[in-house]
């Protein structure tokens, strides 16, 4: 593979958006009352996915885009990471990947009081990336039934487990996600492609489609949440307090889901397609031959 048009890839595919993001957020922010003086080194270090390691703390811009920094910190060690695939055995190799995301959610424990440049670093996420890879091996080999030619049938069994383990997930400790984490996914996604009804759940085409939409949804879920808020502050005034907290929860989320389908729509999907910069190129070359042809003749 041509690690050229790997980077390439990864870079036209989520740059786009996300510095788009950042130009809104930064809008927000600036609307709060902070300056540009204040705001403009950490965009530069946020725009450039090091604002985790030099600042050591979350984006004043998009708290969030701390995960988005340890997901491109993954996708430069992706390809050394892959060599893991190298081994034949399929035993080996998932014993390899199941030990290493054991003895890494261990060392992090041990040093659970590192600093905070650390913490916000692929250093303590790398398990995940790891279980990741373990999940898409078993999809490939052992559930993908279409690949596999086999027409399997889903076992209610299975439901009990993913249940079972998504209520486990929402209630682990921190310093329970390190170590467990990781593992339970594992044991909740198969339960979950091996079921039934939790199957059925998630291949809707509603939450499939929204699903699709969880980076623009991630991007812009919460710098929307104090504006919403502030909007909201006098709705059912006087009124019992979980109706007005279901009021806002509901503008919340029509806002977030009609901000987030927009953009998805209009940046995100476009920048999907491979030969979007191709043609983007074409089109402005296009543009400034007829915007030179309208010119009239200086002569």
């Amino acid at each position: 593979m041509s690690l050229r048009r790997y980077f390439l890839r990864r870079l036209t595919r989520l740059e786009p958006p996300y510095v788009l993001n950042l130009l809104v957020c930064a809008v927000l922010v600036l609307a709060g009352g902070s300056s540009i003086a204040v705001l403009l080194p950490h965009f530069a270090a946020s725009a450039l996915y090091i604002h985790n390691i030099w600042f050591g703390e979350q984006s004043l811009i998009n708290p969030v885009a701390w995960s988005l920094e340890i997901e491109v910190q993954f996708y430069c060690l992706a390809p050394l990471l892959a060599v893991l695939f190298s081994i034949r055995s399929t035993f080996s190799r998932r014993a390899l990947l199941l030990g290493l995301t054991l003895l890494i959610g261990m060392i992090q424990l041990h040093y659970w009081d590192a600093g905070p440049r650390f913490k916000l670093s692929i250093l303590y996420a790398i398990q995940f990336f790891l279980i990741g890879f373990l999940m898409a091996d078993i999809y490939l080999v052992n559930l993908d039934r279409r690949s596999n030619g086999e027409h399997q049938q889903g076992k209610y069994q299975w439901d009990l487990v993913a249940i079972a383990g998504w209520l486990i997930l929402f209630g682990l400790e921190d310093r329970q996600v390190w170590v467990a984490f990781p593992f339970l996914a594992l044991t909740v996604y198969i339960a979950t492609f091996r079921g039934v009804l939790m199957n059925r759940i998630f291949t809707n085409g509603l939450l499939v489609t929204i699903g699709g939409m969880c980076y623009s949804i991630y991007l812009f879920h919460y710098v929307l949440i104090p504006p919403i808020l502030r909007l909201t502050a006098n709705l059912l005034v006087g009124d019992p307090v979980g109706l007005r907290l279901a009021t806002r929860a509901l503008a919340y989320l029509s806002v977030l889901l009609a901000i987030s389908c927009s953009y998805f729509v209009l940046v995100e999907r476009p920048c999907m397609s491979k030969e979007w910069p191709k043609r983007a190129l074409a089109w402005l070359t296009k543009f400034r031959r007829s915007t030179v042809a309208l010119k009239p003749d200086a002569s």
